[in-house]
């Protein structure tokens, strides 16, 4: 009996821990080619479906009108009013506020996709884009 007690409790605490990180994860990596950028992708499991919830970016290459810059930043995902951009067979592809996103589950904790981005940063720069970035990110 205390054999099958101790090795309930064991199960019980595994399956807690699976489905508490199985609430939220991030990816995190960069965009290929720009050693010196950072982005992070958040994923949430919201009533049984995963989402893209937010985007964090550091050091973003951007051409403006007025020349380049790098921007950084965190953002929301998916339309307002949603909660996210929905993974769907470990695919997803979206707005968010800056732009777009999209991605694949690779398999070991890795996704690839591309992320744009527009923004407005004023001045003599003005309207800037990033153009279509390829990142690499992983959990």
């Amino acid at each position: 009996m205390a054999r099958f007690a101790t090795g309930l409790v064991v199960a019980l605490a595994v399956g807690l821990v699976g489905a508490a990180s199985a609430q939220a994860a991030k990816y995190e990596g960069g965009i290929k080619g720009e050693p010196d950028t950072s982005l992070t992708l958040k994923v949430k499991n919201i009533e049984g479906d995963r989402y893209v919830t937010r985007i964090e970016f550091k050091k973003i290459p951007l051409e403006c009108e007025g020349g380049e810059t790098e921007t950084t930043g965190d953002a929301s995902a998916g339309k307002p009013g949603e909660p996210g951009v929905e993974i769907k067979s470990g695919e997803f592809k979206g707005p968010w506020d800056y732009g777009k996103v999209s991605g694949k589950a690779r398999g070991g904790g890795k996704i690839a996709g591309t992320i744009s981005l527009k923004t407005d940063a004023g001045g003599s720069l003005g309207d800037c884009t990033s153009g279509d970035l390829d990142y690499v990110v992983r959990d």
